[in-house]
């Protein structure tokens, strides 16, 4: 009498072993295809993120310098205190950045100082402004060329800022500068679920399709960088805070299981902006910077917690299945072998 008992507790045992077994394969083989197509799609996002933003700085990478073959610039320049010239140009260059759709244009001396600007009506124009202290100015005059990231000092307007050393023959008499807004791109990346980033040599996130990541950091600042950026005023003694990302592990190819600590109620956003996320990046060509792709990994282990749940039940299901064919098997031999006794 002892026997069947024990035998059907055996048997419970065993297809509960099995359901665990079965449910914790399917999660973590769900989870691993989930995760190489979350992998995929983040690589194709990094690809088409990296194509917009660089194609946006490419229509301007040659802009600075073609004002050097401008006959009026380099006369200005070469004789500053020309007032009807400098009219001129103020208006030329107006003009210029109206139709280029660009924030500013300016000129300025080997000195830093600014002689004509597309926003000289205005009460705050750079005209006459020493900018010297600026990266771009003394990229320029270094190299011939300057790339720059900063947030304005006049009107605090962040903006990409293309330089390009102003030469006359052997001589150099000044820099050309544009600064270009990027908004509109990082209001088109607004609109893709994936939360998206461009963050300098620094770690300093200056572009996102999430507004209040702009300007923290990914990872602590020393104080030779703050006092950098205190002695170029390159982010306007902005405060820079950690953006409060933790690495939680470490995939292939590149990618990084993270967790975003940042508290979901300091930003508005139509998607989940804290939290896990699976991390990707990729540098961008022709600048210090690193694009970063966050993908969502909530709705793999969910879809991977679901197909576990079905799977486990199913497996339950066709266990009791089992036992019942087996006890119904059982009951009839242990009948024919009564009435063979009989």
């Amino acid at each position: 009498m002892l026997i069947r008992p024990l035998r059907l507790t055996l048997s419970l045992l065993a297809i509960a072993a099995l359901v665990c077994v079965v449910a914790m394969a399917t999660y973590q083989i769900s989870r691993q295809m989930g995760m190489s197509e979350l992998q995929a799609t983040g690589r194709h996002r990094l690809d088409l993120y990296a194509a917009s933003l660089e194609r946006e700085i490419g229509k301007y990478a040659y802009f600075p310098a073609t004002l050097g073959l401008e006959r009026d610039v380099l006369d200005l320049l070469a004789r500053p205190e020309d007032g009807r010239l400098t009219e001129t140009l103020n208006s030329y260059l107006e003009q210029l950045n109206e139709r280029a759709g660009t924030l500013a244009i300016y000129i300025m001396t080997r000195n830093g100082k600014v002689l004509a600007a597309s926003n000289w009506r205005r009460s705050d124009s750079y005209v006459g402004e020493d900018l010297s202290f600026r990266a771009y100015f003394k990229e320029a005059l270094d190299s011939g060329n300057g790339r720059f990231f900063g947030i304005g000092t006049t009107r605090s307007e962040p903006g990409y800022y293309l330089s390009s050393a102003l030469v006359d023959g052997e001589r150099t008499l000044g820099v050309a500068i544009i600064k270009v807004g990027l908004d509109q791109l990082e209001k088109s990346w607004s609109t893709v679920e994936a939360p998206v980033l461009v963050a300098d040599e620094n770690g300093v996130v200056i572009l996102s399709s999430v507004p209040d990541w702009k300007f923290t950091t990914l990872r602590p600042l020393d104080e030779n960088t703050r006092s950098a950026f205190d002695r170029t005023q390159q982010y306007n003694r902005r405060a820079l805070q950690p953006l409060g990302v933790r690495e939680t592990a470490l995939l292939g190819h590149g990618a990084r299981l993270v967790r975003v600590a940042r508290d979901p109620q300091e930003t508005v956003s139509t998607f989940a902006v804290a939290g896990p996320f699976l991390a990707q990046s990729q540098a961008l060509t022709g600048t210090p910077w690193t694009l970063t792709v966050f993908s969502h990994v909530e709705s793999v282990d969910e879809i991977s917690a679901i197909r576990a749940a079905v799977a486990g039940i199913s497996t339950l299901l066709l266990g009791i299945l089992v036992m019942m064919v087996l006890q119904w098997r059982r009951h009839l031999s242990d009948r024919l072998a009564a009435r063979e006794a009989l």
